[in-house]
């Protein structure tokens, strides 16, 4: 039987990727399919997700992250896109002097550097040959015989060493770039795969101009995980408001904090909450499945309703948990019987804008003298978050008095968004129409036979 190999080592890959309906359809084509998780997540994937004909291998990849190659190379290829880009591996240390002579002695030149295509394509050359490829997928090579390998994240470092491993044995590559953020903020692609699959054509122009990936070696399918985002929801929306234990007859806001990696101490988050809960409404926190929050105060009470989700595997590894379907049908419910969303710079922000809701985007800090590099503002201009706010679709608060304004005047503000609401969708989305996984899987089967 033919098989293909695929990659889950991202945390948010069970949600984009396992829990649609991508791996069911291959195997319904007469192919069985070998998915490889971190080891300890092994016995979950195999109880949350037992598909017929997908076996579950699990990987030690701490051993794999320990490869001072690796190491080394994942950095430089972050440098070579930004400076920004390489600052999201150190979060809060960004304010070190450490920092400070990294920045002058390595990724200051390397982001330089990185804008000549002919160096970028020497780096990937160079990264082939003196990256040990590790012989941890070997066996399972030699046992199954994969006809193509599928790189669900191509900036994954242990995408990148699976795909290394393809390459050494002449095995097709199909990789997919995860998310709407990551060509602009993940570094340079390290391994470019025989085939890219992209969410829409924004994504596939980013990856030509800053990966050098060929034209004809991209395809768009939309997002696969917003397949299920077309349908109604299971519940009324009386019947979900109680289940949280919120009153159905109030209005409901929907917030999302940014959580603490990004601005230093992050006040922005304590502010947002302060501020909606003094409304008195209805408000449910979505609280981001990898990353911690810090706001004091964030209990549930009778108005507020506190969502954590994620699977926890190791208590203090926020980065290491996994959404599970229950996690996702939750987030469905909410984002459809929300009155008013407030997603912060995050993917909620074309969550909310499926389901056509009013969205607000606090974009001011607690101190009007706080430097742009500790500002909220500097995350409102990051190329992914502009996108959005370029097609007009999402409110901006500049004062704590607009939150107040946005939320009693929501539904005829949205009538002023409206159209930038739809070219959200239209843009970031392509279609949806609930066939992404169709797509994907039709791709993975047309490519494995070449």
């Amino acid at each position: 039987m033919p098989t293909i190999f695929v990659s889950c080592f991202h945390p948010l890959i069970g949600r984009n990727i396992i829990q649609t309906d991508i791996l069911p359809t291959i195997v319904k084509s007469g192919y069985r399919i070998v998915v490889f998780v971190p080891h300890r997540k092994r016995s979950y994937f195999q109880q949350a997700y037992p598909y017929e004909g997908v076996i579950y291998e699990g990987i030690q990849i701490d051993a794999l992250a320990r490869q001072r190659s690796s190491f080394l190379l994942k950095r430089l290829f972050r440098a070579m896109l930004s400076i920004d880009a390489a600052r999201l591996l150190h979060g809060k240390q960004t304010y070190s002097l450490r920092y400070a002579l990294l920045v002058v002695c390595f990724y200051g030149p390397a982001a330089v550097l990185g804008k000549s295509s002919l160096f970028r394509r020497l780096m990937r050359y160079i990264d082939y040959r003196i990256y040990s490829v590790p012989e941890i997928f070997s066996k399972y090579f030699q046992a199954h015989q994969p006809r193509a390998v599928f790189a669900t994240d191509v900036f994954n470092e242990f995408d990148v060493a699976l795909s290394y491993a393809a390459r050494e044995r002449g095995v097709q590559v199909i990789g997919m770039v995860r998310s709407w953020d990551n060509l602009t903020r993940q570094g340079r692609m390290r391994s470019i795969p025989n085939r890219l699959l992209v969410w829409n054509p924004t994504l596939a122009v980013q990856a030509g101009r800053l990966d050098d990936v060929p034209a004809a070696r991209i395809t768009v399918v939309g997002i696969p995980h917003y397949d299920r985002y077309v349908g109604r929801p299971s519940l009324t929306r009386e019947n979900f408001l109680i289940s949280l234990g919120l009153d159905p007859k109030r209005k409901t806001v929907l917030f999302a904090p940014m959580g603490d990696i990004f601005l230093h101490d992050n006040p922005v988050d304590q502010m947002a909450f302060n501020l909606l809960r003094a409304t008195g409404l209805n408000i449910i926190v979505r609280l981001p499945p990898t990353r911690k929050v810090t706001i004091e105060g964030l209990d549930a009470t009778p108005s507020v309703y506190i969502d954590q989700p994620g699977v926890v595997f190791r208590a203090h590894e926020w980065a290491d948990r996994e959404m599970s379907k229950a996690d996702e049908d939750r987030l469905i419910h909410e984002l459809a019987f929300a009155d008013v969303v407030f997603p912060g710079p995050s993917s909620m922000l074309i969550d909310a804008a499926i389901y056509a809701k009013p969205m607000m985007l606090i974009a001011f800090d607690t101190s009007p003298n706080l430097p742009y590099k500790r500002s909220i503002r500097r995350y409102c201009d990051s190329p992914h978050v502009r996108q959005i706010l370029d097609a007009c679709g999402v409110a901006i608060a500049q004062t704590p008095q607009d939150v107040d304004a946005f939320i009693a005047n929501s539904h005829t503000m949205y009538d002023q968004l409206v159209d930038g609401v739809q070219r959200i969708v239209r843009e970031q989305c392509w279609r949806l129409d609930g066939a992404s996984s169709r797509r994907v899987a039709e791709v993975l089967i047309k490519y494995t036979h070449e």
